[in-house]
């Protein structure tokens, strides 16, 4: 299953359905370092930010099948990958997708093009993991969470538990603590740290142009 906003649906289901099941989960939404896009003095991202009740209970729930893009996939990665690939090219084929994709991304890439970038890759990010994680994340972090329920400026921000981390001095690799001070009621969630703008870029063409997938 793929989660492209809040996740207020999938928090009912667990609610209402103690037997709701997927083998996997990728979740477009959230954050790690406390990078937000709500508001100007908000750390929060969107969708969590939309419920953040909702985030909660599904990342506590279901956290070692959760898959997640976060908002710094989009953030930090896109101003790097501007630079290998044309974010707005599949948008100029003529077909019905193409011009469904030109209409909703229509104000984020006004937006960015005042600050000088496109529009990088968001969504496409989490419905190309579901289809191949392996093909697509270049790196994946295990980290355990928490969702900030309360504060004047941080509701809706994803908390990491940067504690009880282990780092890899070679290259500041870190994954969830397996010692004895972590919370052993909170399980590690995988998040896409970096992901393969080109396994995307090709999958999305191809996808516009109407060409049979999986790809």
């Amino acid at each position: 299953m793929v989660c492209l906003g809040p996740l207020t649906n999938v928090a009912l289901a667990l609610k209402l359905d103690p037997n709701f099941n997927f083998k996997r989960i990728v979740i477009m939404g959230g954050n790690y370092y406390g990078i937000g896009n709500v508001a100007s003095k908000s750390s929060a991202e969107f969708n969590f930010h939309g419920d953040p009740e909702a985030a909660s209970i599904v990342l506590h729930k279901l956290a070692p099948r959760l898959v997640i893009v976060p908002w710094e996939a989009f953030f930090l990665e896109g101003a790097k990958h501007q630079k290998e690939v044309d974010f707005n090219a599949h948008l100029h084929y003529d077909t019905k997708l193409a011009s469904f994709l030109r209409t909703v991304t229509s104000r984020g890439r006004a937006a960015m093009e005042k600050n000088g970038r496109q529009f990088s890759y968001c969504d496409e990010i989490a419905v190309a993991a579901a289809i191949n994680l392996e093909k697509v994340a270049r790196k994946t972090v295990h980290l355990r969470v928490n969702v900030e329920l309360s504060g004047t400026h941080t509701r809706g921000q994803v908390v990491v538990d940067w504690v009880d981390v282990l780092w890899n001095n070679e290259d500041a690799e870190y994954v969830a603590s397996q010692g004895k001070m972590i919370d052993r009621n909170s399980s590690p969630i995988t998040f896409i740290a970096s992901y393969n703008v080109l396994v995307v870029d090709d999958w999305l063409k191809k996808a516009v142009r109407g060409e049979p997938g999986p790809w």
